[in-house]
C-alpha cells in the first residue's frame, strides 16, 4: 500500500494543537472527507488502524480523506481529564473550518464512529449547510442500558456523584455521557436534512441491537445497513465496514 500520499497538518482549536493528516487525492476538487473517532482508547488511527486503511481506501477511490486527534487524546494537546464533550464539539468545528477553507469552502462528508457520531451530529445541527453526506459507524448514544453496559456499578455511580469515572483505566468525563443522551441525540437526528447513513453491528457489545433499529428508522434521508457478526469496533469485519464505507460514498467524488 503507498503512503506517499499522506501529509501532516496542525490545527488550532481554542488554542490547542490538533495534529493529524491528510490523505491527498490525485482528483483535482476531490471531495473532503472527515474521519471522526470516537472517545475510549480512540485516536486517528483507528482500532486495529482502521480509519488509516479506511483513509487509504477512500483515497484509493478519489476522495481527499482527513483524520485529526482530537484534544486530549492521540498526538494533540492537552490531557482528557481536562476535556468536556463541547470541547470536542468544538475541536471538529475548527477541522471542518479549515478543510472547506482548503476546498472553497466545499461542503464536507464525515465518516463517524461511536461518540464521534454524537459530536458530528452537534456540528450538523449547528451548521447543516457545511455536510453532503454523513456515515455513522456504530453510533453511541446514552441510555441506563447503555452506560450499564459500558461502567460498573461502582464507576457509574462515581460518574454521577462526581462527573468522571475510570473505565479500563482511561478518565471518562460525564459530559460525554450526558450531553449525548438517547432523547437529545434522536431530536437532532431527525430535525436535520442532511443524507445520515447508519453502518450498524449485530454484535456491538454497548449498545442492544433492537434499540438501534428502532432508533434509526430507514427513509430517504437515514440509510441503515448492518454489518452481520460485527462488534463495536469492527475487529473482525473490518474490511467488510471499509468497503460499505467506500460503497455508500459512491462514485460521487468531486466537489459542486
Amino acid at each position: 500500500m503507498k503512503t506517499n500520499n499522506i501529509k501532516y497538518m496542525e490545527i488550532m482549536s481554542q488554542g490547542k494543537c490538533l495534529r493529524g493528516f491528510v490523505h491527498e487525492s490525485q482528483i483535482d476538487r476531490a471531495i473532503p472527507i472527515i474521519i471522526v473517532h470516537g472517545y475510549f482508547s480512540a485516536n486517528k488511527i483507528g482500532p486495529q488502524r482502521l480509519f488509516f486503511l479506511m483513509a487509504q481506501k477512500l483515497t484509493q477511490l478519489g476522495f481527499q480523506v482527513y483524520r485529526f486527534d482530537l484534544s486530549g487524546m492521540g498526538e494533540s494537546d492537552d490531557i482528557i481529564s481536562n476535556i468536556t464533550y463541547g470541547d470536542h464539539v468544538n475541536d471538529l468545528h475548527a477541522i471542518i473550518l479549515n478543510v472547506r477553507k482548503i476546498h472553497d469552502n466545499a461542503r464536507v462528508a464525515v465518516v463517524a464512529h461511536c461518540l464521534g457520531c454524537s459530536i458530528t451530529l452537534s456540528n450538523i445541527v449547528s451548521n447543516p449547510t457545511w455536510f453532503r453526506e454523513v456515515i455513522f459507524l456504530a453510533p453511541y448514544y446514552s441510555t441506563k442500558e447503555i452506560l450499564a453496559n459500558f461502567f460498573n456499578e461502582c464507576s457509574l455511580k462515581q460518574l454521577i456523584a462526581e462527573n468522571y469515572t475510570y473505565r479500563k483505566g482511561l478518565y471518562a468525563h460525564s459530559s460525554f455521557f450526558t450531553e449525548s443522551k438517547k432523547d437529545e441525540f434522536v431530536d437532532n437526528l431527525y430535525s436535520i436534512s442532511t443524507i445520515i447513513n447508519v453502518i450498524i453491528p449485530t454484535n456491538d457489545q454497548f449498545i442492544p441491537l433492537e434499540g438501534n433499529l428502532k432508533t434509526f428508522i430507514n427513509s430517504s434521508r437515514i440509510i441503515v445497513r448492518l454489518i452481520e457478526g460485527a462488534d463495536h469496533n469492527f475487529l473482525e469485519k473490518r474490511d467488510e465496514v471499509i468497503d460499505l464505507v467506500g460503497e455508500l460514498l459512491g462514485d460521487d467524488k468531486f466537489e459542486e
